[in-house]
């Protein structure tokens, strides 16, 4: 997919997440090369262990979370220079059901 400003992309990645009960999260910030174009890589929010923040305090909502764990291969890998956006879709989903997890 290859797109000239960014809205056709985010446009698309809510329509994909909708068709697929997933959701593709930024786990890291955006990395910028030596040449101006900027890499961001959205992961399966299902994707890692979970990680309390903060000092502890606060417990786990009564549902869990919605990490499994392990990893999830499924990523969007994106590429933005000031021509266009460059997108490489993974998206089979391992060790988990596809399901909309409801966030509370």
């Amino acid at each position: 997919m290859a797109d000239h400003g960014g809205e056709e992309f985010v446009t698309w990645k809510e329509e994909e997440e909708n068709k697929t009960m997933s959701k593709y999260v930024r786990q890291r910030g955006s990395k910028t090369l030596e040449n101006g174009d900027i890499m961001m890589n959205y992961h399966c929010c299902r994707s890692g262990t979970y990680k309390p923040k903060g000092k502890g305090v606060k417990s786990l909502k009564s549902q869990g979370s919605a990490k499994i764990g392990i990893s999830c291969p499924a990523i969007i890998k994106v590429r933005q220079s000031t021509e266009n956006v460059v997108v490489q879709y993974f998206p089979n989903h391992k060790n988990h059901e596809n399901q909309l997890v409801i966030r509370v």
